[in-house]
């Protein structure tokens, strides 16, 4: 019944162990935890790759993602290493995930305690399935989208929206690109303003009659989701609030509704930029002037120190460049009439090898980091909105072949 595409007879200790390390099915983290006695094996070596591959395997799971005593049953074997036998076989494990596991890691999630990688996979896989029904984890995925979403649930970004302006000044960024919000709110403390009887805390929380009088107000993330306030008036607060609710239910709705939601979470904070914005600036400027200013995005993907693409986002339209700036035909934008062509040519920044330089700055050496830029062309403003692992909320996909160079290029390592 089985051809395997290995003898596991003729593989070495050290062989089977390299097997086992790199297939996603075996957790060493979630093993030392399990099974912390392993160091002390009759033959001294504490790897637990090593331990599992050759003598765990009787007694010990590799991780939630395999349930070996199933597999050993159903295929009616004996002391040989379920694990090793499925991979070198090339059967499918999804059908073998521990029974309670997937329970467990959602009720760790809830409870914000921290969880093991297979863990992760297993919720990401769990969010999957709706649409990608025939899609196991534990396996590399072939396309850049669906590496990406699995590189932001097992590797979810580290830097939270209200530090950002920390993180850009520590690592370099010009100043020119980095503004920090003068007041950050969880949504949670705003709600109150949306009954009809506001609570006199949760405005005292808000401090709205001490604000600048003109601000920019968004949601940190999402960084189009904002509005500037050119004189603010007392009654404001509440389009404040309402605006803040409805932005984080169109991200929940979001989340819901896409692969990966319990691991690609970032803060939902009402973010208050003062007067000294340049954005805010710029649009008071046109304000006054009553001139036109568009505001877009610049979204630069960085991986491993280099530029893979540029995509620039303006109104429902979209254009994609590679990383010297020239135009690609390749994008398609997901929105509420599904998937539509992307080919509306913006004109590139005249500054873009000074924003690419920032960009790469910003992300550093990481594995993948999208880098978006808030952008007033007509005032010559490019501030630092975003930092991601999850590039545009995930609202676009590529040819496959596109992709696939894409892909190339970023040596994504899940």
């Amino acid at each position: 019944m089985y051809q395997p595409i290995l003898n596991l007879a003729a593989l070495d200790a050290n062989q089977r162990a390299d097997l086992v390390r790199a297939s996603a099915l075996f957790d060493e983290q979630w093993y030392r935890a399990q099974y912390p006695a392993i160091e002390y094996h009759q033959d001294g070596n504490p790897d637990p790759a090593y331990h599992y591959a050759n003598y765990g395997y009787r007694e010990c799971l590799p991780s939630v993602l395999f349930d070996g005593i199933s597999y050993l049953q159903d295929h009616e074997l004996s002391d040989t290493n379920p694990l090793l036998h499925c991979l070198v076989s090339g059967t499918a494990s999804q059908n073998y995930r521990c029974n309670g596991a997937l329970e467990q890691a959602l009720a760790k999630k809830a409870l914000g305690l921290e969880l093991f990688t297979c863990e992760r996979l297993l919720l990401a896989e769990h969010c999957l399935k709706p649409s990608h029904a025939d899609i196991d984890l534990t396996q590399r995925p072939s396309s850049l989208k669906l590496q990406l979403y699995v590189k932001a649930a097992l590797h979810p970004s580290k830097v939270p929206q209200s530090d950002l302006a920390e993180y850009l000044s520590a690592r370099g960024v010009n100043p020119e690109f980095i503004t920090k919000p003068q007041a950050t709110y969880p949504i949670a403390e705003l709600a109150p303003f949306t009954a009809a009887g506001a609570s006199t805390n949760a405005a005292e929380q808000l401090n709205w009659d001490q604000l600048p009088q003109s601000l920019r107000v968004c949601l940190s993330a999402l960084p189009l989701q904002q509005f500037i306030v050119p004189n603010r008036a007392s009654h404001q607060a509440h389009e404040v609030v309402s605006f803040a609710l409805e932005a984080e239910q169109k991200i929940l709705n979001a989340q819901l509704s896409a692969p990966l939601h319990p691991d690609y979470q970032e803060p939902r904070r009402v973010l208050i930029y003062g007067a000294d914005d340049p954005i805010v600036q710029a649009m008071v400027a046109a304000i006054k002037h009553k001139s036109s200013l568009a505001l877009h995005q610049l979204e630069f993907w960085c991986a491993h120190g280099q530029v893979l693409c540029l995509l620039s986002h303006q109104g429902p339209a979209t254009t994609v460049f590679d990383a010297a700036g020239k135009l690609l035909p390749y994008a398609v934008g997901l929105d509420h009439n599904g998937p539509r062509p992307v080919n509306t040519n913006h004109e590139i920044s005249a500054r873009f090898e000074e924003l690419r330089t920032a960009a790469l700055q910003a992300a550093g050496d990481a594995e993948f980091m999208a880098v978006t830029f808030l952008v007033i062309p007509g005032a010559n403003v490019h501030v630092i909105s975003q930092l991601s692992t999850l590039p545009h909320g995930g609202a676009f996909t590529f040819t496959q072949g596109f992709g696939l160079k894409l892909a190339q290029k970023a040596h994504l390592t899940l």
